[in-house]
């Protein structure tokens, strides 16, 4: 749907079909779950927008999932994450003390195996390879959504972020930086670094499979 969304305002659509074309965009609104399909949400307000008949407001997030202070307390302070693909294995050292709800968050979701046979579906070659999408497309979430933490300076080579809709709205799906990305501070929550296996995380492509994401001493 969003994919659609986007494709129809790169058309030029005739004035008798706008109103029918924003009667099914329309329709298909309340289908959608929120905070889970904020993406493919918001293609469609977009588009409706675009045909100009009328002007919908796009969704906004926050963040409905406290942090587990407790979980956060049980996590070492340089605790480690084996990363395993389909091309070999990358270790994460977490970033607890930084970034605590959204690493008790990775370290909840690890331990549940919710990364298991989950794939890399968005590669762009010197920025970032991105995966942990439960569709496998880009626009999937969680049924739930956790709180933005950001901070300045840390978005090196390796640098492990969290993917997001805007603030707030970060779930389960995150990436890895193959080179300095300034641009990216204070916009994407910061969780971890490549610690080992940088060249593996060089070499990934769309469709590598994440096998199995286990907590490390």
């Amino acid at each position: 749907m969003a994919l659609c969304a986007a494709e129809l305002r790169n058309m030029e659509i005739q004035d008798g079909n706008k109103q029918q074309c924003a009667e099914v965009m329309k329709s298909a609104l309340p289908k959608l779950q929120l905070p889970r399909d904020v993406e493919t949400y918001n293609e469609i307000v977009k588009t409706i927008n675009a045909l100009g008949l009328e002007q919908l407001s796009e969704a906004t997030l926050a963040f409905n999932h406290p942090i587990d202070w407790e979980l956060v307390k049980s996590i070492d302070r340089k605790q480690k994450a084996e990363v395993v693909t389909s091309k070999g294995t990358i270790v994460f050292e977490l970033h607890v003390e930084d970034s605590p709800g959204t690493v008790a968050n990775f370290v909840q979701l690890a331990r549940e195996g919710f990364y298991n046979d989950k794939y890399f579906h968005r590669v762009i070659p010197n920025f970032v390879a991105q995966g942990g999408c439960p569709r496998g497309d880009g626009m999937g979430s969680t049924d739930y959504t956790i709180r933005s933490e950001f901070r300045l300076h840390s978005y090196s080579t390796g640098a492990v972020g969290m993917a997001s809709a805007g603030p707030d709205s970060e779930s389960c799906q995150w990436f890895i930086t193959h080179i300095p990305t300034p641009h990216l501070e204070g916009r994407y929550t910061i969780f971890a670094h490549v610690v080992e296996g940088m060249e593996v995380a060089g070499q990934l492509t769309i469709g590598d499979k994440i096998q199995e994401i286990r907590l490390i001493d």
